[in-house]
Parts: C-alpha cells; sequence; structure tokens
C-alpha cells in the first residue's frame, strides 16, 4: 500500500500545449454553457404554458404562489438569455483565444441558482414538497 503514496497524478505539459489545452476547454465549456442556457429558454418557456393552462383553468387564482411562479418562469426566460447574449457578443474573442469565458460561465451558474432556489421555495411553500430542492442539491 506504500506505493500508493509515492505515485505522482501531475503530468507537465509543454506550454505550447497547455495553451492549446486551455484554448480548447474554454470553447467547449462555452458551447456547453450556451447549450444548457438554451434548455433553461426551453423549459421555463414550457413553464409557461403550465401557467397558462393554470390561468385557463381557473386555478391561477387559488393561491399567491402561482402568481410568483409565473414571474419565477418570465424572469427565468429571461436571466437564461444573458449569458447566450454574453457569448454571442464575445464570440469572436472566444474563437481566438483572446478572452476568458469564466465570467460568462459564472454569470449561468448564478442564474441556475437563482430560478432553481425561487422554483424550489414555491413549490415547497404550495406542495410543502422537497423533490425540487433534492434536485437542486443533486445538481448543485
Amino acid at each position: 500500500m506504500r506505493w500508493l503514496t509515492q505515485l505522482n497524478l501531475e503530468t507537465k505539459l509543454p506550454p505550447e500545449i497547455m495553451a492549446r489545452f486551455i484554448y480548447e476547454l474554454h470553447v467547449r465549456n462555452t458551447q456547453r454553457v450556451k447549450i444548457f442556457c438554451w434548455l433553461g429558454v426551453v423549459v421555463f418557456s414550457l413553464l409557461l404554458i403550465i401557467d397558462y393552462l393554470r390561468l385557463q383553468s381557473g386555478q391561477y387564482h387559488t393561491s399567491w404562489v402561482y402568481a410568483a411562479l409565473f414571474w419565477n418562469h418570465i424572469i427565468g426566460v429571461f436571466l437564461f438569455l444573458i449569458p447566450i447574449y454574453l457569448i454571442r457578443k464575445r464570440a469572436r474573442q472566444i474563437a481566438s483565444g483572446q478572452y476568458n469565458p469564466g465570467p460568462i460561465m459564472n454569470v449561468a451558474l448564478l442564474v441556475l441558482i437563482l430560478t432553481l432556489i425561487g422554483q424550489t421555495l414555491f413549490t415547497y411553500i404550495e406542495r410543502e414538497s422537497l423533490v425540487l430542492y433534492t434536485i437542486f442539491i443533486l445538481i448543485a
């Protein structure tokens, strides 16, 4: 078992290979964030359809939570558009390797946290269920 403590798991890469690796990492992570945010827009748009169906059935006016969820869904759609806009605005700089997309990824993570916490709170108040909270913990 002593040999396990003597393993050297760090690999030293030459600077030119490391620069290419960082570039590829930034580009691919930016693509993932963009896809993730478009999925967020689609999901929150579908949730707006559920809100519309609640309004049509009369269930919307039975609790203040449904109005809060409606506004949460509208705000969620627009919040997920912010990282997409930032990526499009900086697309050339990201592609050329001149811009670190880390701040955009932080914005996308903040959007996810804000929207999910809001939904979790309202769902807990309405249904007294921790299912969304559990999903939130698994995602985080």
